[in-house]
C-alpha cells in the first residue's frame, strides 16, 4: 500500500496526485488561526482509493492533535475498505478520548473502489464530490443543527 500524507499545515497551493483512473487535489489553509486540519491520501491499487479529513475542534483543547490522530488511525490500517474504514473510526474515537483533555474532530473518509464512491464521516464538516463537469456525484450533510436545517 502507498500512502502520501498531508498533515496540519498551512498550504501554499493545492497538492495534486494522479491515483489511479482519479485526479485528486488537497488545499487546507487556516484563517485568522493556527490551521487545524490533516488529510492523507491513500492508494491501495489503481481500483482502491481512500481520502481522509479531519478538522480539529477549533478553540478546544489540541484540536490539531486530535485531527492528526483521526488521519493516523484510518490511514494506517491494513486496506483501503470498508471494514478498514469503521475499524480505523473506531481507534481514532478511542485514541482522540485517550487524550483526556477534551480535544475533538471532525472526521471524513471517501473510499473510491472499482468506480463506485462510498463516504463516512462523524461531525460538522461538509463535503461534496462532483464529476468533470461540474455535476454533484455525492453531497453529504453535516452532523449539526444547521447542517440538518
Amino acid at each position: 500500500m502507498k500512502t502520501r500524507f498531508w498533515i496540519a499545515a498551512d498550504m501554499d497551493a493545492p497538492e495534486r496526485v494522479e491515483a489511479g483512473a482519479l485526479d485528486v487535489a488537497v488545499f487546507t489553509r487556516g484563517r485568522n488561526r493556527p490551521n487545524e486540519d490533516a488529510a492523507a491520501l491513500v492508494v491501495d491499487d489503481a481500483e482502491r482509493v481512500m481520502l481522509i479529513l479531519a478538522d480539529g475542534a477549533g478553540g478546544e483543547a489540541a484540536g490539531a492533535k486530535a485531527a492528526e490522530i483521526a488521519v493516523d488511525a484510518v490511514g494506517g490500517q491494513a486496506a483501503a475498505d470498508r471494514e478498514s474504514v469503521l475499524l480505523g473510526f473506531d481507534q481514532a474515537q478511542e485514541r482522540v478520548t485517550q487524550l483526556g483533555i477534551g480535544a475533538a474532530t471532525t472526521l471524513f473518509v471517501l473510499l473510491w473502489e472499482a468506480g463506485a464512491v462510498r463516504s463516512f464521516h462523524a461531525g460538522d464538516s461538509a463535503a461534496l464530490v462532483v464529476g468533470q463537469r461540474g455535476r454533484r456525484k455525492l453531497d453529504v450533510v453535516p452532523h449539526s443543527p444547521a447542517g440538518y436545517a
